[in-house]
C-alpha cells in the first residue's frame, strides 16, 4: 500500500501519472493506486526452492489462486531438491497451469561461473547465481523474486508495485522479502 498526504499527492495529480486517488487507511492521508497499461507487460516471478514442499505449493497456490495481474509466469529454480514430495509437486504445479515452469540450477553452474575466480569457492548455494540463473529463464519485461515461504495475501500486489516501476522510474525499491524491477 502506497499512502501519501495530500501535500505529496498534489503533483503527482499535476504531472498526469495515470492513477486514482482514494482515501487513505488513516485520516487525512491518501492511496495512490496506479493504473496499468491496457497491454500489460508481462512479469517473470523467481522462485529458489529447496525441498520443502509445504512452502512452495503454498507460495504458489498463493498466486494462482489471489493474484489479479494477467500476464505473469512463475519460475521455480530447483537447488538440489532430495525429497520425492517436491519433485512430484513441480509436476502436479505445471500440469495444473503452464505459467508454472521448474528449472534446474546446480553447484556446476555456480563452479563455472567462479572458473578462474579469485574469490572461487567449493560451496554449493549462491542466491544471487539461483536468481540468475531463473532470470535468464524468464520472459517477463519485469522480473519480481521471491522467497518460496512468501504467501500472497493481497490481490492486486504486482499491480501495486509494478505501478511504482512503470510511473516512478526514479525510485528503486525491495520490500521484505519481495522486490520488482524492469528487465534490462
Amino acid at each position: 500500500i502506497y499512502t501519501l498526504s495530500l501535500h505529496d499527492a498534489l503533483p503527482i495529480c499535476q504531472v498526469r501519472v495515470a492513477a486514482d486517488i482514494e482515501p487513505g487507511p488513516v485520516p487525512g492521508s491518501f492511496r495512490l493506486r496506479y493504473r496499468m497499461p491496457q497491454d500489460p507487460p508481462p512479469v517473470s516471478i523467481i522462485i529458489p526452492s529447496k525441498d520443502k514442499a509445504d512452502l512452495i505449493r503454498t507460495c504458489v497456490e498463493s498466486i494462482l489462486q489471489n493474484t489479479t495481474y494477467p500476464t505473469l509466469e512463475i519460475i521455480i529454480v530447483e537447488n538440489n531438491s532430495s525429497e520425492t514430495a517436491t519433485f512430484e509437486l513441480y509436476g502436479e504445479l505445471h500440469e495444473r497451469d503452464p505459467r508454472v515452469n521448474i528449472v534446474t540450477w546446480t553447484p556446476d553452474m555456480l563452479k563455472a561461473s567462479r572458473a578462474g575466480s579469485a574469490n572461487a569457492s567449493d560451496g554449493d548455494f549462491n542466491y544471487s547465481s539461483l536468481i540468475n540463473f531463473g532470470a535468464s529463464q524468464a520472459t517477463g519485461q519485469y522480473l519480481v523474486m521471491l522467497n518460496n515461504d512468501t504467501q500472497v495475501i493481497e490481490g492486486r500486489w504486482i499491480e501495486e508495485m509494478l505501478g511504482v516501476a512503470l510511473y516512478r522510474p526514479e525510485v528503486t525499491w525491495q520490500i521484505g522479502r519481495a522486490s520488482c524491477r524492469e528487465r534490462v
